[in-house]
């Protein structure tokens, strides 16, 4: 008690007052609450937040306008069905342990891909107004997309010309999925604003086969007419071209067909002879 009695009046003032303030602070803390109401809820909303890392993906919205465009002309192609693919941009490993997963907000689905890199989706109101995406688990620029339309039951080796044109206006009309990596400059723009740009015989657009390619033919009946060398192996590109997509790891699977060419009708078979076939040709033929 004498150790009490010693402290001097201004260490107790301030002792007081840094107890006052202590208690004002945890008073002003506190959420004023009108007379009858409840106390305040302390539940938190749980946020979930994506990290940093960045996939190879594209728009689902995107991919619904290809298959309005195919939908909407299926006079092209009356019998084919639709897919998308992906490929290897750089190296074939990219394929080794691929998955893509449709996500958004509230929607995180695995979707199915084939042994050829295909797969399908569905229309889903909830995924386009979430605005999801098409993701993998590759990093960007891993993979060319496409959209693939196929009329079953052709050899194999061969495309039909109808088919390889509604790929073309479903992924690079104006209102097409732009899922392919290429060069769109003004020209471009202004031509796409007026009409179908895969009519428009300077616009360059090219196709993947399942091997590397020695030669394409056009069939039609009894015409028949084998494309110069500038259809493989991306021939008609020039350096600016080196970006893109195909240029480097499928650019001898690339071709190239005259789709604006009407005197070829949608019928048309287009014959891809692979690099293999061609080269024992060769070797037959050699002296």
């Amino acid at each position: 008690m004498q150790r009490h009695a010693n402290r001097s009046p201004a260490l107790m003032m301030l002792v007081l007052h840094l107890a006052m303030g202590s208690a004002f602070a945890d008073a002003m803390a506190q959420p004023t609450q009108p007379a009858g109401s409840s106390p305040p809820s302390h539940d938190l909303e749980t946020v979930e937040i994506d990290g940093h890392i960045s996939f190879d993906e594209k728009p689902y919205r995107n991919l619904l306008r290809a298959m309005t465009v195919f939908e909407e002309n299926r006079v092209m192609a009356p019998n084919a069905i639709m897919r998308f693919r992906v490929l290897p941009w750089h190296d074939e490993a990219t394929m080794r342990g691929l998955t893509l997963m449709l996500r958004s907000k509230s929607i995180r689905r695995p979707i199915t891909l084939a042994d050829d890199g295909t797969f399908m989706v569905e229309r889903e109101e909830r995924a386009a107004d979430e605005n999801a995406r098409v993701i993998t688990n590759r990093p960007p620029e891993s993979l060319a997309w496409r959209v693939d339309i196929r009329t079953p039951g052709l050899p194999p080796h061969t495309r039909r010309l109808g088919d390889l044109r509604l790929e073309c206006k479903a992924d690079l009309s104006g209102r097409g999925a732009d899922l392919a990596t290429t060069i769109k400059t003004p020209g471009f723009w202004a031509i796409a604003a007026v009409r179908d740009p895969c009519t428009v015989s300077t616009i360059v657009w090219g196709w993947f086969a399942e091997e590397p390619v020695f030669s394409v033919t056009l069939v039609s009946g009894s015409r028949r007419l084998t494309l110069p060398s500038e259809s493989v192996y991306g021939f008609h590109a020039s350096s600016m071209w080196q970006h893109m997509d195909w240029y480097e790891h499928l650019r001898d699977r690339s071709y190239w067909v005259p789709i604006w060419d009407t005197s070829w009708p949608d019928d048309t078979l287009v014959l891809l002879e692979p690099m293999r076939d061609g080269a024992a040709a060769r070797e037959m033929a050699a002296p």
